[in-house]
């Protein structure tokens, strides 16, 4: 089975993060599929999401299960799509 990859709406979106910290954001991403992630991990991640990713006025909550599960797995999808592209620059 062919795994999902971000789609061209979501990877322009995400270029609203700016490249200083989309080291940060990978980095964040790795920990963050472990057994239990940090709250401070997750903290983040939705401040990232809300600040360059959603669109204006429609900010994620944290507190909300389906919001949780739709942000933590579209960054990975977009620090996947990252890893690719860095990978074929080489």
């Amino acid at each position: 089975m062919e795994r999902k990859k971000a789609s061209a709406v979501l990877l322009a979106s995400a270029s609203n993060i700016p490249d200083e910290i989309r080291g940060d954001v990978m980095e964040v991403n790795r920990r963050m599929f472990g057994l239990s992630p940090r709250e401070v991990d997750v903290k983040y991640i939705f401040e990232v999401w809300n600040r360059y990713v959603a669109p204006a006025g429609h900010p994620q909550d944290i507190s909300c299960h389906n919001c949780r599960y739709k942000v933590l797995k579209s960054i990975r999808l977009i620090c996947e799509a990252w890893e690719e592209k860095e990978g074929g620059e080489r």
